[in-house]
């Protein structure tokens, strides 16, 4: 109605029509909205249309003129680790013209990423972040990086390097500013080659126990062939002690 806008606009003459007959034009009190924080990654529409950008900085963006009014707001946030974009309500009505403030609804900031289990048999460690590296440092985080959506649905996946081969984590969801990660020492295949390696050390264990020799292992090194012989058959020997045995469950744990 009349009386809800009497206060954001004017009717002012606008020269003449034929010369003669006196024109008038409708004239709005301009409004201008404003954000501040991290607005590089940002780009705002609204009612689907872009808006001027009459200031930006390094932590702020002014734009308009636009109408008096409500407007559905689009705010997009996109860079090279990901994007995200969330709607909202707005009301420009400030009388003197001054700009209204947007609250920000989009989660995100600069995050660091904190490996727990870093360890210097580690020869590289680093998250990536669609197909973007960043490297852990000897203090077993990353620099601050991003900004970074922190609603989950960004992801990052660690990337290890070891003497043994590189592992890769499944992809985990970015929900803090501060994330930290753990590293698997294997991978699948080699979790699996190493607990078969095992299983058929702790039969072979059992076979050289009853023959009171170490002629049957195909699993271990030299050194560790002595060290059973000494500590292990030999006091059977010393004792006079006969085994029986069998090989029955073996249970292993790959993170530790």
């Amino acid at each position: 109605g009349k009386r809800s806008i009497e206060d954001y606009y004017s009717i002012q003459p606008n020269g003449k029509f034929l010369g003669v007959f006196q024109k008038h034009q409708v004239e709005m009190v301009d409004q201008f909205a404003y954000v501040e924080g991290t607005v590089e990654p940002l780009s705002f529409l609204f009612n689907k249309e872009k808006v001027k950008e009459e200031d930006r900085g390094e932590d702020f963006v002014l734009m308009g003129p636009l109408s008096p009014g409500i407007y559905d707001l689009e705010t997009k946030f996109e860079n090279d680790f990901g994007a995200g974009v969330t709607t909202s309500e707005i009301y420009l009505w400030n009388v003197e013209g001054e700009p209204s403030w947007i609250q920000l609804e989009l989660p995100f900031s600069e995050v660091v990423f904190e490996l727990e289990n870093y360890s210097t048999a580690m020869k590289k460690a680093s998250v990536l972040i669609n197909e973007t590296e960043i490297l852990i440092n000897s203090n077993g985080a990353t620099d601050p990086i991003g900004p970074i959506m922190l609603d989950g649905t960004q992801k990052a996946k660690l990337v290890v390097e070891y003497p043994w081969g590189k592992v890769e984590s499944e992809n985990i969801g970015i929900n803090s500013d501060y994330q930290f990660l753990t590293a698997s020492f294997l991978t699948k295949n080699q979790e699996t080659e190493v607990a078969n390696l095992l299983l058929q050390f702790g039969e072979e264990l059992a076979q050289a126990k009853a023959a009171n020799s170490t002629d049957v292992f195909t699993t271990i090194t030299e050194d560790n062939v002595e060290i059973i012989q000494n500590h292990i058959l030999n006091g059977n020997s010393y004792n006079n002690l006969l085994y029986s045995g069998q090989f029955e469950e073996m249970s292993m744990d790959a993170n530790i």
